[in-house]
């Protein structure tokens, strides 16, 4: 992983930016200590238990399974602020 100053960074961020884009990993410094590290872009991975719960819950809100009362939830958001 090269080691760039951050005048260079600034100066030379476009081709910096293509060898990001080919693979590379740049260290960006300032006044000789490391600040930042220009990599590529990877998308979040979405927690698939997460994901599978929301999707249980839009299913069953759309057939009408859920039978929550508005007081039900009143009742408990203030619970939540106790």
């Amino acid at each position: 992983m090269e080691a760039v100053g951050s005048y260079e960074a600034k100066t030379h961020f476009a081709k910096l930016l293509d060898r990001v884009s080919e693979g590379e990993s740049i260290v960006i410094k300032r006044r000789g200590h490391p600040v930042a590290v220009l990599s590529q872009y990877s998308a979040p991975v979405v927690n698939g238990g997460l994901q599978a719960s929301f999707a249980d819950f839009r299913q069953r809100h759309q057939v009408g399974a859920l039978n929550i009362k508005f007081e039900d939830i009143q009742s408990a958001k203030l619970e939540g602020r106790r």
